[in-house]
C-alpha cells in the first residue's frame, strides 16, 4: 500500500497525538469529509499490516488511538521510511521539493536523480518541471538546465531565498515540533545532493532555544508555527552559508531595519549560530533576518510597548477622519452598541 501527503498526515498526528483524535477533527484539520477520513484510515491500515504492525483502533465516542508501545514501533518505522517506493507525493509537492532540491544541491542534479526521488515517470516529471518554471517567475528566478552541470536556479540570492521559504512552507507540516522533524527528515530521506544528517534534532532544537531566547530583545512572542518552521528555515540559510552564498541588502533599507528591535534580536540569533555552528554570519544576513522577523506571525505583544499617548493620537485621528467623511459625503454613521472614547 502506497502512502500519500494527507495519509502521512494522519499517521504522523495519530503517532504523536496525546489521547484519541475524532474523525471530525481530521475533517477540520485537513479540510476533508468524514468519507475521506475513513477511506485514509483504511489506507493506513492496509500500510500498517504489509509492516506487521497493528491497526489504528476506534472508538466510537472518541475516536482513533494508538497504545503507547505502538505509537513507539511506527515511529521507528517511519524513521526509515523509503519515500521513494512507498508514498505518492502531490504534485505541489513534487514541485516544491523539485525546487528544493536544485537549489540546496550539493552535487549535479539530473532528471533521472528527481524521478527516483519523486517516484514518477518521465513525462510526469517534465510537465511538473514546465510549470514549475511558471511558478519561479513571480520570485524572479529561473529553472535552467546545463547538461554538464545538471539542473541549475539561475538569480539574486535574495530572490532564491524567497523562493526556498515559499517551497519548504509548503512542505512543511506544522502540526507540533515532532511532526515538523518527522516530516522534514523522511521526506529528504535519501535524496540525491542531500546528507542524511542535514536536519538533526539537535541542531534544530538548538535554533529552537536560540529563537526562543531572542523573543526577550523584540518584546513580541511569536506563535508556535511560526517558531517552527522558522528553525527549519534557518537551517536551510545554514546550508546556504556553508556553500558560500550570501545576500546583498540595499544600504538604505539596512539602515532602516537596524533602527528595529527586530534587528536587534537578528543578531543576536546570528552571533549564536556563529558560535553554535562555527560559521560567519555578515551583518547583510542579519538583516535580512530582521526583515523575516518583521512579517512574522506574534501571539501577543507587550502591552507596555504602546504609549497611552501614541493611542489616544490614533483615536483622535480616526475621529477625524471619520467627521470629515460624513461632512463631504453626506453620508451618516450611527452609533451601534458601546461608545469606545469616541470612536462609533
Amino acid at each position: 500500500m502506497i502512502l500519500d501527503q494527507r495519509c502521512m498526515a494522519i499517521l504522523t498526528k495519530m503517532v504523536h497525538a496525546p489521547t484519541h483524535v475524532s474523525p471530525q477533527e481530521l475533517m477540520e484539520e485537513l479540510q476533508i469529509s468524514k468519507r475521506t477520513v475513513y477511506y485514509d484510515v483504511d489506507k493506513i491500515n492496509s500500510w500498517l499490516k504489509d509492516q506487521g504492525l497493528d491497526e489504528l483502533k476506534y472508538v466510537r465516542a472518541a475516536g482513533f488511538f494508538l497504545d503507547e508501545e505502538e505509537k513507539q514501533q511506527i515511529k521507528q518505522r517511519l524513521h526509515s521510511f523509503d519515500k521513494a517506493g512507498s508514498y505518492e507525493f502531490s504534485r505541489n509537492e513534487r514541485m516544491a521539493w523539485t525546487a528544493i532540491l536544485i537549489l540546496t544541491r550539493e552535487k549535479t542534479i539530473y532528471l533521472q536523480d528527481l524521478m527516483d526521488k519523486l517516484g514518477v515517470s518521465r513525462s510526469t516529471l517534465l510537465a511538473d518541471i514546465r510549470e514549475l518554471k511558471k511558478q519561479l517567475n513571480q520570485f524572479q528566478v529561473q529553472l535552467n538546465f546545463h547538461k554538464p552541470s545538471g539542473y541549475y536556479i539561475a538569480g539574486e540570492e535574495q530572490d532564491k531565498r524567497k523562493m526556498l521559504i515559499y517551497f519548504l512552507t509548503q512542505v512543511l507540516t506544522n502540526h507540533g515540533w515532532n511532526e515538523l522533524l518527522s516530516e522534514v527528515q523522511l521526506t529528504i530521506h535519501g535524496a540525491p545532493g542531500l546528507s542524511p544528517e542535514m536536519f538533526q534534532r539537535t541542531d534544530l532544537e538548538t535554533i529552537y532555544e536560540i529563537l526562543n531566547e531572542s523573543e526577550s530583545f523584540s518584546g513580541v512572542h511569536y506563535t508556535d508555527e511560526v517558531m517552527e518552521t522558522l528553525s527549519a528555515h534557518i537551517f536551510m540559510l545554514i546550508k546556504r552559508f556553508n556553500q558560500g552564498k550570501y545576500i546583498k541588502m540595499d544600504p538604505v533599507e539596512k539602515q532602516v531595519i537596524k533602527e528595529t528591535k527586530e534587528y536587534i534580536a537578528a543578531r543576536f540569533i546570528c552571533r549564536k549560530i556563529e558560535s553554535g555552528f562555527r560559521i560567519e554570519v555578515p551583518d547583510d544576513e542579519a538583516c535580512y533576518l530582521a526583515t523575516y522577523l518583521l512579517g512574522a506571525k506574534i501571539s501577543d505583544y507587550d502591552t507596555h510597548e504602546l504609549e497611552n499617548q501614541d493611542l489616544d493620537i490614533l483615536k483622535s485621528m480616526a475621529v477625524r477622519m471619520v467627521d470629515d467623511f460624513q461632512k463631504y459625503a453626506c453620508v451618516f454613521f450611527f452609533k451601534i452598541g458601546r461608545n469606545l472614547n469616541g470612536i462609533y
